[in-house]
């Protein structure tokens, strides 16, 4: 799937911008973004697993919500 790029931003009418408190793990990742891609790739992490025995998918779903 390619992505299209958009010149739109959400806050352009705004009378002022929102300034709201990041949670710590915003501020995490705001710090390592701000620092360059070799430490925000930090964030991106990739698991595998290998699950065994019948799968419920209702409850597959439930604990994924």
């Amino acid at each position: 799937m390619a992505l299209t790029p958009v010149d739109f931003d959400p806050f352009a009418d705004a009378a002022a911008p929102a300034l709201l408190p990041l949670t710590e793990p915003q501020a995490e990742v705001w710090a390592a973004v701000q620092m360059g891609d070799e430490a925000s790739c930090a964030y991106n992490q990739c698991y595998s697993l290998q699950l065994r025995g019948p799968l419920s998918a209702e409850l597959m779903e439930s604990a994924l919500r």
